[in-house]
């Protein structure tokens, strides 16, 4: 009861029209055990994104690098997952991906999904404190059982295979981003709390 969340708030300029979307899921996540990108790996070779030509790109570097690039070797599909480590020009991956995936065992504001959200990426994340605030399960993203692979696979799945739902849910969720991160409001909020 003396917990009060208030979110992060954004100042969002109308998104652009991006270009053609690639086939590529994406994560931007330090490479640790909170943010549990091996689960991530060993759902996306068990969807069916490898045999439709999809490639998950990983942006980010941490201490469990080289462990996930030994499970890619492991599962024979190292040609299918980019490890880009740190990159400047981010925007530019956010822009033309066509799936974001947030895999952690848990989070606080998960300020990677919310960039995702704002370049219109349809989400997925797992179903804790943080992510859930912002995703509404097959309302404006997809939402798994938190460390379970066939939960993840299965979201995965659904979206290579439903491009209408990609867009649907991309678009609902920026919607309630505006709505969840006004400056406004976040002050307001803060007020609220200061005052009483």
């Amino acid at each position: 009861k003396k917990i009060i969340f208030i979110p992060n708030p954004l100042i969002l300029k109308e998104a652009n029209k991006f270009r053609k979307r690639e086939r590529i899921i994406l994560a931007v996540a330090r490479l640790n055990f909170q943010k549990n990108i091996g689960l991530l790996i060993e759902s996306f070779s068990k969807s069916i994104a490898i045999k439709n030509n999809w490639k998950l790109v990983i942006l980010g570097n941490g201490e469990e690098k080289k462990i996930l690039k030994r499970k890619c070797k492991k599962l024979n599909i190292s040609k299918f997952v980019i490890f880009k480590g740190f990159v400047k020009k981010i925007n530019n991956w956010y822009k033309k991906s066509s799936i974001f995936v947030l895999s952690s065992r848990f989070e606080g504001m998960p300020n990677a999904l919310m960039e995702a959200i704002y370049f219109r990426i349809p989400v997925i994340g797992s179903n804790i404190p943080g992510i859930k605030f912002f995703i509404k399960n097959y309302f404006n993203g997809l939402l798994f059982i938190n460390n379970n692979k066939d939960s993840l696979t299965h979201c995965i799945n659904f979206l290579i295979k439903n491009k209408r739902k990609r867009e649907k849910f991309s678009r609902n969720a920026y919607n309630n981003l505006k709505k969840v991160s006004n400056p406004i409001l976040f002050c307001q909020s803060w007020k609220k709390l200061l005052d009483e």
